[in-house]
């Protein structure tokens, strides 16, 4: 009716579509005359927000309350909801999501407090891509393999290569037109799974690199959004180095960035 809503609001609306789909489909497995209990994950799983975008598991106090819940409701089959979870208020759980990729996110947290040998990720594509295939494959745009220090090498073509009808074999046109090179230069590598997504964090890892003075020469971003690398000068990666295990130490810690490599 007002046009929008809080957070918190946004939060507890959202995932009911996980509430009922869990309850439907656990009826439909008892149904075929299977032992089944469905779970709603905000009883179960304990985030603290970190930004408007992002949480960290609560693995000892999630573990904690899954050893609750399945003492109560012991079942060879669980149908839990995904993408819900709560924040550890006072005087009762508030009902929070896992924000971008949630659902993928609390199947690998609730794989991981089951001590699963294996999480599986239904999905409707055919594996995991470096783009969306509903938006590449449909144009049959190739990826083409080539190397740089031999650029007479016809490379490898992935996809439906175009084919020279007069002389019968592919043809491919070099896109490598030159190249540059800097001597004495060092790459640092920052990445992590919880970097996707989450505003200011390229501005803090360059402001960190500001602080220690050094110049950044190069930038080069995934489009996964899983790591930033760049170049500096190698007499300056040490003290870059040193400033982003600083500033990213919280990061670290809870597993959002996985390593700093220089």
């Amino acid at each position: 009716m007002s046009g929008h809503s809080t957070e918190l609001f946004s939060d507890i609306i959202v995932g009911h579509g996980e509430l009922w789909s869990a309850q439907m489909l656990s009826s439909v497995v008892r149904k075929k005359g299977v032992d089944c209990q469905w779970m709603d994950t905000r009883d179960v799983l304990i985030v603290n927000p970190t930004s408007a975008n992002q949480v960290d598991p609560d693995f000892v106090e999630s573990e904690m309350r899954l050893e609750k819940w399945f003492s109560q409701s012991p079942s060879k089959t669980i149908v839990a909801t995904g993408f819900r979870a709560s924040t550890p208020q006072t005087p009762q759980n508030i009902p929070t999501t896992l924000k971008r990729d949630g659902s993928d996110f609390s199947a690998a947290i609730m794989g991981a407090l089951f001590r699963a040998g294996q999480v599986t990720i239904w999905t409707d594509v055919d594996g995991v891509y470096s783009a969306d295939p509903r938006k590449v494959m449909q144009y049959d745009i190739p990826i083409v393999i080539r190397n740089i220090l031999n650029l007479s090498a016809p490379g490898t073509m992935i996809c439906r290569p175009s084919i020279d009808e007069n002389e019968g074999s592919q043809h491919l046109d070099s896109p490598v037109k030159g190249f540059a090179t800097i001597d004495n230069v060092a790459l640092v590598n920052v990445e992590g799974t919880g970097m996707a997504g989450v505003l200011g964090t390229a501005s803090s890892i360059f402001s960190a690199v500001k602080d220690v003075g050094a110049n950044v020469i190069m930038i080069s971003q995934a489009s996964s959004e899983h790591s930033v690398c760049f170049a500096v000068p190698e007499k300056e990666v040490e003290a870059v180095a040193e400033a982003l295990q600083s500033r990213f130490l919280h990061a670290l810690d809870a597993g959002r960035l996985s390593q700093f490599v220089a």
